[in-house]
């Protein structure tokens, strides 16, 4: 679960999945999105209320927080569960970028 919270930054905060940086076993990309999903489902049949469902479970593809604002939700990296990843995340704040980074994060099983 990825929760992000604009608790006191001063301006808005606002981000972009496809700017996050993936890394596992020498190999990085942004996290799996939700339009990849939706094609790999159609494509398998899937039903159309499930896709709806896991589309509501994930983490907005992109998002701006004023002061006080959060919002939470699964973010998808196309590993298998117990794989191990950094996550480099970018955001902005008023305009100006920031970049932390998670060491070590593991998928669930």
């Amino acid at each position: 679960m990825t929760v992000l919270r604009n608790d006191a930054a001063p301006g808005e905060l606002s981000f972009r999945l496809a700017d996050w940086t993936v890394q596992s076993e020498g190999q990085a990309r942004p996290p799996k999105s939700v339009d990849e999903w939706a094609a790999q489902w159609r494509a398998l049949g899937l039903a159309e209320a499930a896709r709806i469902a896991f589309r509501w479970a994930q983490f907005p593809p992109e998002q701006e927080y004023a002061v006080g604002e959060w919002n939470q939700g699964m973010l998808t990296t196309g590993l298998p569960p117990g794989g191990r990843f950094d996550l480099i995340a970018r955001w902005t704040v008023a305009g100006k970028p920031y970049e932390g980074k998670l060491e070590n994060v593991v998928c669930a099983r």
